[in-house]
């Protein structure tokens, strides 16, 4: 039993760093295809600590505008290049998520 939980939980890391490397590579690929125009972008990283409100990221893409929207185990990023805007159910208001826990966005 404790064996499978370690596999787990490796599966659960690896895949984890698996989507952060993706996010990063997304994110270098828009700044090299901005290497012509006057604006310039930078990533590093963005973690808890900038307000992404949750580390295990599930999905994301970018819209029109250029907000990122990151669907996470505990609710619905939008950054904006600065700062991130989260959503997340309300029991009490009808047009709140239905749940934290969003898996796909679609555009």
């Amino acid at each position: 039993m404790g064996l499978n939980f370690v596999n787990m939980q490796c599966f659960k890391w690896r895949n984890n760093i698996l989507k952060i490397a993706g996010i990063f590579l997304f994110l270098l690929t828009l700044n090299l295809f901005s290497v012509g125009q006057q604006k310039q972008l930078q990533f590093n990283n963005l973690t808890t600590n900038d307000g992404l409100s949750s580390s295990n990221i599930l999905c994301f893409l970018q819209d029109h505008h250029g907000f990122i929207w990151i669907g996470t185990y505990d609710g619905l990023n939008r950054y904006d290049s600065k700062d991130f805007k989260i959503y997340k159910h309300e029991t009490n208001n009808p047009f709140s998520l239905a749940d934290n826990l969003v898996r796909t966005l679609y555009l």
